[in-house]
């Protein structure tokens, strides 16, 4: 027997719990329309497990990118230190 099995909805303390927030703040977000989507089965407000992994996947925001650190040279004026530390002078 497959002890794997979850259940296909989760209420508010569960779904809570499995994204790592607390009741309150996952009901606030549900409030502000920022949150995962729901499913309302007579006054019980549910939430489906595809509903939250899609929430989630919607949040990540891809790796940050090394900055390119040419910088423009400068047209009069002696360097600053930075400028130097950049070329290796320093």
């Amino acid at each position: 027997m497959n002890n794997d099995i979850r259940p296909l909805l989760l209420n508010y303390d569960d779904a809570a719990k499995k994204l790592g927030l607390s009741r309150p703040a996952l009901r606030d977000l549900v409030y502000k329309r920022r949150g995962p989507a729901t499913i309302n089965i007579g006054r019980r407000t549910m939430f489906a497990y595809k509903d939250l992994e899609i929430w989630v996947d919607g949040l990540r925001k891809p790796a940050p990118q090394p900055a390119n650190i040419d910088m423009p040279k400068r047209k009069r004026g002696r360097p600053s230190i930075a400028d130097k530390m950049l070329r290796g002078e320093l």
